[in-house]
């Protein structure tokens, strides 16, 4: 029977607990949640979660900071459990790993503190609200997000424009973030976009509204140019709304939507992707 690495994340538990106990295994038989269950039944997915449990380790026992160290694995945690199939697992370990190995070398902090500034020269640039930079650095704080730029992720959509996706802050089981397109070969600041975000009550009856700050796992796919938003009405993730956003003439719009209506009773978990889709999004 496998052992997995995966209780060392338990949430508030975590900064308390000695390093013994956060690479503490659990038995695969009681896995409780979809995330828990879908690595355990993927054995190339249970060497990555192993693997990662190793790194770990070894970088919050090289870390001056251990708090950014566990700050950014409780962060990193919430956005992989929000991921809806193998492949965004596999991509969330793979990023993960490449993150922990920085943090596991020498220059560790100095990494951090060339992430952040890099993160102020886009926000300089691209100028988001300042609502969204606060809540990153109070609710999230500045382990939270580690990367080449801190929260903050590139993506090409043509040949100058470009989609710029911000996180600020950190909810109990997803992150906030807003996006702004911008134009490379210029100097004006990014055109925040406006989300069109759905909800579906248990009568089956669909509701919409925008918003310029979403909540959920924001996941760009190359192929295509769409980025998907899995957002979670409760922590479980049994309901909620799964929309793919397209780029059109330099805006948002929606190619598709899916919402799940949360029910008081105990059903089957189904994967977002075949949630109920909306009528004429």
């Amino acid at each position: 029977m496998r052992r997995m690495v995966l209780s060392f994340t338990l949430g508030a538990a975590l900064a308390a607990l000695p390093c013994a106990a956060i690479a503490a295994g659990f038995d695969c038989a009681k896995a409780a949640t979809q995330t828990e269950k879908a690595i355990c039944a993927d054995q190339a997915l249970s060497e990555l979660d192993e693997k990662l449990a190793a790194a770990f380790r070894s970088a919050l026992a090289s870390a001056s900071d251990k708090d950014a160290v566990k700050n950014a694995q409780k962060a990193w945690l919430k956005r992989r459990n929000a991921c809806a199939d193998a492949a965004c697992l596999r991509q969330a370990y793979d990023a993960r790993l490449d993150e922990l190995g920085k943090k596991s070398a020498p220059d560790a902090d100095q990494d951090l503190k060339d992430a952040l500034a890099k993160r102020e020269t886009w926000r300089e640039r691209l100028k988001w609200p300042d609502d969204c930079e606060e809540e990153f650095k109070e609710s999230a704080g500045p382990g939270a997000f580690p990367g080449e730029a801190a929260g903050v992720d590139i993506y090409s959509l043509s040949a100058s424009e470009r989609l710029a996706v911000v996180q600020c802050g950190l909810y109990a089981y997803q992150i906030s973030f807003v996006a702004l397109l911008f134009d490379a070969a210029g100097s004006e600041p990014g055109r925040l976009v406006t989300f069109k975000e759905y909800g579906r009550e248990t009568s089956g009856k669909v509701s919409s509204d925008e918003t310029t700050e979403m909540a959920g796992e924001p996941v760009f796919h190359e192929r295509g140019k769409t980025l998907t938003v899995f957002s979670k009405s409760r922590g479980v993730g049994d309901c909620g709304s799964f929309v793919t956003y397209g780029f059109e003439s330099g805006r948002l719009v929606v190619r598709e939507a899916r919402a799940q209506a949360c029910f008081d009773d105990t059903r089957k978990w189904i994967d977002p992707v075949k949630w109920p889709k909306v009528d004429n999004p």
